[in-house]
């Protein structure tokens, strides 16, 4: 919610959520979440990739999941918006994209966070 809502033209449907899916190894004993994870309105930042994602709305996912000096993981990174948003409240970062453009976004991205 917050966020600028994609269109699913066939169905006449602006759905305001996307899935998350949490993994764990063993069982989970993490903080305690709430199921709703927000950004900012209209920030869906598509200036680096056609399906980047809004530092605003991965800065709430992440403060919901980890903690400073955890380690990130993002194996489809696109241009890096995980990344951004993982330096900037002190976590490490490592990212995987198939496309060198991509990976070469993301690094050139990664290079400008301020911690």
């Amino acid at each position: 919610p917050g966020g600028q809502s994609s269109q699913v033209f066939p169905r006449k449907a602006m759905p305001y959520w996307k899935p998350l899916l949490i993994y764990s190894k063993g069982e989970y004993s993490g903080k305690w979440f709430g199921d709703v994870c927000k950004s900012d309105v209209n920030n869906n930042e598509k200036e680096n990739h056609k399906w980047g994602q809004s530092i605003s709305g991965m800065l709430d996912i992440l403060r919901h999941f980890s903690d400073e000096g955890q380690y990130i993981l993002d194996p489809f990174c696109g241009a890096g918006t995980t990344g951004v948003a993982a330096l900037q409240l002190g976590c490490f970062f490592d990212g995987l994209d198939l496309k060198e453009e991509n990976v070469n976004i993301t690094k050139a991205r990664l290079s400008n966070v301020e911690r």
